[in-house]
């Protein structure tokens, strides 16, 4: 890590740096740059080109990652539902995020703040941007994968998936008690389906409650309800009940409560690992998770965590050289004096 080169400030600025691409390929070079000079990392535009082996097809989110921990930014890649991004509870911002062109071709941008209803971006193809919560919303980019059923489970139990669907039942004022109520019940299911169809239900709710079609509180508290535990019902198909829009996640193949039907593979095709003949213990449920794609900035990294090894660590002579000269190159990144076209004009 470079941290010793610069002199930068643990909490972002107000006010977004803009950094405009300079050819159509070089949005994530120009987001990053807006990240670290966020963080008062000053970066040279030209030399996070070379770092970040921009080519033909762009850059991709993994080698952003991996350059911004280089440079002492808190980076993680991850994938949350697109409605998760704007919630405070929720404390993905300042983050990257992968959204899409009209073209259909993909873009970073940088989603610095919420300022009520309008979010604070840095596109590199415009700049700075304020924009409503629905327009952002209807830019990012939604991925499907596949996920472990147990893994989803594990993490919706977490602060980082209960807070936001708290923050969104509350949006909808429901009651305190009706609320706590929902999250214990949903919780207390063994199985992912439960937290999943109230997640569901919530945010299907909250698309009816902004087209006027009910109220908040009594009426949104009513419709609520009779959705989740409709789709939880015996013999019936969820998506009947909440369309599969809605859905953060749902079963790999379309599946009725209450029967065996898990949606893991059964064709036989390898997605986990472990023969898929029905017969393996370890075979595992998968189900298909839908959301966003960002690369969230916590802030700087501590001393302690820049002084710990690459994780890209290798004892392969030709790697070790190119990486040394990556190395040099990411020095140069905030060792280079940035440069003013404007001034020399």
């Amino acid at each position: 890590m470079y941290t010793h080169l610069f002199s930068a400030q643990s909490t972002p600025r107000l006010f977004v740096p803009e950094a405009v691409q300079t050819s159509a390929m070089d949005c994530g070079p120009a987001a990053l740059k807006c990240l670290l000079e966020g963080f008062g990392v000053s970066a040279s535009y030209g030399r996070l080109r070379e770092a970040c082996q921009t080519d033909v097809d762009g850059t991709s989110i993994n080698t952003l990652e991996d350059v911004a921990q280089r440079l002492g930014l808190q980076a993680q890649q991850m994938m949350a539902p697109a409605d998760h991004l704007l919630l405070s509870s929720a404390q993905l911002l300042p983050a990257l995020v992968v959204t899409v062109l009209p073209n259909g071709f993909n873009h970073f941008v940088v989603a610095w703040r919420v300022h009520g209803p309008i979010v604070q971006l840095m596109d590199p193809t415009s700049g700075r941007r304020w924009v409503t919560h629905q327009r952002f919303l209807a830019e990012v980019y939604r991925y499907t994968v596949p996920f472990a059923a147990d893994s989803w489970r594990a993490w919706a139990e977490t602060p980082g998936f209960l807070d936001p669907l708290q923050q969104r039942l509350t949006q909808l004022e429901l009651p305190t008690t009706t609320t706590d109520a929902l999250i214990e019940e949903a919780t207390a299911e063994s199985s992912w389906r439960g937290l999943a169809t109230l997640d569901a239900a919530t945010r299907m709710v909250n698309s009816v409650v902004q087209a006027q079609g009910v109220n908040r509180g009594r009426e949104a508290t009513r419709l609520l309800e009779e959705c989740f535990h409709q789709a939880r019902a015996p013999q019936i198909r969820p998506q009947t009940i909440i369309p599969e829009p809605f859905w953060s996640v749902r079963s790999l193949s379309p599946t009725i409560n209450g029967n065996d039907a898990t949606g893991s593979d059964k064709t036989g095709s390898d997605k986990t690992g472990s023969d898929k003949t029905g017969n393996d213990p370890t075979e595992q449920t998968l189900l298909l998770m839908r959301g966003a794609v960002l690369l969230k900035v916590a802030g700087l990294q501590t001393t302690d965590a820049a002084a710990q090894p690459s994780p890209h660590a290798t004892t392969d002579t030709a790697t070790i050289q190119s990486d040394e000269r990556h190395s040099t190159i990411l020095a140069t990144v905030l060792s280079e004096a940035p440069q003013h076209p404007e001034w020399e004009i």
